[in-house]
């Protein structure tokens, strides 16, 4: 009856979701920072709070990244679980419907 299968893959779907993961992963490590300097001078002073900060700001940055990877990837693997549970459900009424128009006696759709 339908002209075309329309079907989950929920293979492909999560495989595509754990190589997105697994980038954000290593994207996620916090690049380099310049060290911190003997503070011999006010320029060293202000060197340094702008590495410190920047050290800060690369960890806090590196973290919710990484966070995000592993909500997304949850995420996205219950959806795909509701996704198939819609698509039985969907097919057994398709089932039921197409064993009615049979009984019916319908053959033009």
């Amino acid at each position: 009856m339908a002209a075309k299968d329309i079907k989950l893959n929920p293979e492909e779907t999560l495989g595509h979701v754990s190589k997105i993961a697994a980038t954000m992963a290593e994207v996620s490590v916090p690049g380099p920072v310049p060290p911190l300097s003997p503070p011999t001078s006010p320029i060293d002073v202000a060197l340094n709070a702008v590495a410190a900060a920047a050290a800060e700001k690369a960890a806090a940055s590196s973290e919710a990244l990484a966070t995000r990877g592993t909500e997304h990837s949850a995420a996205s693997t219950r959806a795909v679980a509701a996704m198939q549970a819609q698509e039985e459900k969907n097919t057994g009424k398709i089932t039921e419907i197409q064993s009615q128009v049979l009984q019916a006696g319908i053959t033009n759709l």
